[in-house]
């Protein structure tokens, strides 16, 4: 088999992957990430991780200045540890859904290996703010 033949094989299999990734989490995608890494998806994105230093499922999202997200999807709720933020945007987030009980504050481009401890494995909802 030639490289470009095993290239389009593992492309094809990761596009099928991805899709029913997709399709079993009503568009979300869930990925595991490094747990030094403090990435996401780019410019405009956002990312929660269920474990301190980014480890677990990471849940990322493409963000702008009107994001208003009033649930996390199921099974997401309440277990967010750490947080990645590559937008130019600030976001709060908040510890019931529908922007409901405590909120923490993160900045533009600022990232959070372990957010405080008051709201760890709390969140539920966020907004750009």
């Amino acid at each position: 088999m030639t490289s470009i033949s095993r290239l389009k094989r593992r492309t094809s299999l990761f596009a099928g992957a991805l899709a029913l990734t997709l399709a079993s989490t009503g568009g979300v995608l869930a990925t595991a990430t490094p747990a030094a890494a403090a990435t996401c998806m780019g410019q405009t994105s956002l990312c929660f991780s269920q474990h301190n230093n980014y480890g677990g499922w990471t849940l990322p999202y493409w963000v702008g200045s009107g994001t208003y997200i009033t649930s996390l999807p199921n099974g997401y709720h309440d277990q967010v540890s750490s947080l990645v933020n590559e937008s130019p945007y600030s976001f709060c987030f908040y510890e019931h859904p529908n922007m409901g009980g405590l909120q923490f504050r993160i900045g533009p481009n600022e990232s959070w290996a372990t957010i405080p401890s008051w709201m760890n494995d709390k969140i539920s909802s966020f907004r750009a703010c």
